[in-house]
């Protein structure tokens, strides 16, 4: 949605229209104090839409997926998302809504109070083109297609300083535990990488890359081309395109080694592959930084294209008028469904790094312990989270056990997510799991067993699919 400096008739939509005319002076300031602007019910949105109204029609179309909230008679209001800053507007979430109910109910050893309410919140991003009123408190810019601009890697430059420098939370790299291996970039030639042994006590700072192989063919490091690759070097037009563009996201960001799997791991070596998982954990952990290749489904595909997914947002945005000096359009929120996600391995790679540079399908992302920035907004994105038919529980019964807390609170929710992964090698489900394990091993988890620990058993045995 963007907003700009337009006269209210340059806007088409009928005067009856609940959303396409809230930009007005005393409409913005309300939702900057947190207040609610109420727009109608869904029977005026409804006829609205059907008069022609492409934001109603849009709104509709995703309030129809919930049949059982998107009921004539709710109301539907507009508001800030909850964690904005002060004096800013990111978004702004068009919430549907019926009243709150109150039950109370017997469970197990106690009762519990539930109190329902159900809404949806659909969160429209909300950026200008400039204006000289609207820029004080709407700062986002129209989303740029390309993620190979100088701006985004200067700024993770600037987030990587910050965060090696005051961040309390984000653990610091070890220049003293280096991998076994690493790709060392050529200084004179930008086109060539050589494996580099280091040695004992071997000062270094590195990138890993974690990324979805799939199934393009690639070269890979093994015992026949180790001595060649470590004295002549490996051409990157020969490797698969997200290796290629991680060797030139690495030099972008002013280091000079890299660490991947494929080409730092001896592939055909049994005893490397199992001595290098055991130190996975660390190669993360220790990383200068990681890159996610997060939109990339297979290592043929490549990570720094423009992003096609911006381009069709921005096509469909929606330009509303600002009532008293002006607004311009409408940009629906990136839904996080990255095919990097799907992968048990990346699993442990993206939660070990301390900090993240991601290439998903939208503009590339900043990810720390205490920072998430996306280039260009100086304030971390919103979460664009929908919430439907919430539940506030407040449970009058005991805690569990002390000695119970740490297992299901901290490593269930990680089984959890790990088990809806997929993995090419069904033999691979213990080692892509293991890193994770060790960071969670603990006295009183007990000995670990086969993803399960001994404080858990019996009861962590009791499973059934979801």
């Amino acid at each position: 949605m963007c907003a700009g400096d337009i006269v209210a008739d340059a806007h088409g939509c009928i005067d009856a229209c609940p959303v396409c005319y809230i930009f007005t002076p005393d409409n913005v300031l309300e939702i900057l104090s947190g207040g609610k602007i109420e727009l109608g019910a869904v029977d005026l949105f409804l006829q609205v839409a059907q008069i022609g109204c492409r934001l109603c029609q849009g709104l509709c179309e995703l309030w129809s997926l919930n049949e059982e909230i998107f009921q004539p008679g709710n109301q539907i209001s507009a508001r800030k998302q909850e964690d904005a800053p002060p004096g800013l507007l990111l978004a702004i979430l068009f919430e549907i809504g019926e009243p709150f109910s109150f039950n109370w109910m017997n469970e197990g050893t106690g009762r519990i109070r539930d109190r329902k309410f159900k809404s949806w919140a659909i969160p429209f991003g909300i950026y200008t083109k400039g204006s000289e009123l609207l820029d004080h408190f709407i700062i986002t810019r129209p989303p740029n297609p390309s993620v190979t601009r100088n701006e985004i890697f200067d700024s993770f430059k600037l987030h990587l300083m910050d965060c090696l420098s005051d961040h309390t939370e984000c653990q610091k790299p070890n220049p003293n535990q280096s991998p076994t291996r690493v790709l060392r970039l050529d200084d004179n030639d930008p086109k060539r990488v050589f494996v580099h042994e280091c040695e004992p006590e071997e000062e270094i700072n590195y990138i890993a890359l974690s990324y979805c192989w799939g199934k393009t063919k690639q070269i890979m490091l093994s015992k026949a081309n180790i001595k060649d690759f470590t004295e002549k070097g490996i051409d990157a037009d020969t490797l698969p395109k997200t290796i290629e563009d991680s060797i030139t996201v690495t030099r972008k960001l002013g280091i000079k080694y890299l660490w991947i799997d494929s080409l730092c791991i001896t592939q055909d070596s049994p005893e490397d592959k199992d001595k290098e998982i055991v130190a996975m954990a660390n190669i993360y952990k220790n990383a200068t930084m990681t890159i996610s290749a997060a939109s990339a489904e297979d290592c043929g595909q490549g990570f720094l294209e423009d992003r096609t997914d911006v381009k069709l947002r921005l096509d469909k945005s929606l330009c509303l008028p600002f009532l008293g000096q002006a607004d311009e359009e409408t940009q629906a929120r990136e839904v996080i469904d990255w095919h990097i996600n799907t992968r048990a391995w990346t699993y442990q790679e993206s939660t070990l790094a301390p900090r993240l540079v991601i290439f998903g399908s939208g503009p590339p992302q900043w990810h720390c312990k205490e920072r998430w920035r996306i280039p260009g907004l100086d304030i971390h994105p919103a979460h664009g989270s929908i919430s439907a038919d919430q539940t506030l529980r407040y449970v009058d019964r005991p805690a569990p056990p002390d000695d119970d807390i740490g297992v299901w609170l901290n490593w269930f929710p990680v089984l959890e997510n790990y088990s809806q992964r997929s993995l090419s090698f069904q033999t691979d489900k213990l080692a892509a799991l293991s890193a994770l394990a060790a960071e969670h091993q603990s006295s009183e988890k007990g000995t670990y067993a086969a993803g399960l620990w001994r404080s858990s058993l019996p009861r962590g045995l009791l499973w059934r699919r979801s």
